[in-house]
């Protein structure tokens, strides 16, 4: 899919990947809006961290959308959201800015946990 793209938004953090993905997962899995957004979407979420990728699978069209995790050094990691040619609708970009922005907060606050 990632080859193949659609629409994708992407970001740089000055983390490891490791960390980034950790956060975007605590985001993805404790937000309830986005629980909601993604239960009216009718997505899963199936997470492949030795991969550094996120697949946001739909009902119907398998993987809809993916979350690359991209090292660009031991400190810095690209984040690119990428949606499937096929399906370029299950994330709008407010939705995709929010879990950036959210989880760049867990990531200041060097906060692994959600926010305490």
């Amino acid at each position: 899919m990632y080859r193949s793209k659609g629409d994708s938004i992407a970001t740089i953090y000055d983390y490891d990947w490791g960390n980034v993905y950790d956060a975007i997962t605590i985001v993805l899995n404790n937000d309830e809006s986005l629980s909601l957004y993604f239960k009216e979407m009718n997505c899963t979420l199936e997470y492949a961290k030795s991969e550094k990728r996120i697949w946001v699978k739909t009902e119907s069209l398998g993987i809809g959308a993916g979350i690359y995790f991209i090292p660009l050094s031991n400190s810095k990691t690209k984040v690119e959201y990428v949606a499937s040619r096929f399906y370029r609708n299950i994330f709008r970009d407010k939705k995709i800015e929010q879990i950036f922005k959210k989880s760049i907060d867990i990531l200041n606050q060097n906060n692994m946990g959600w926010p305490s």
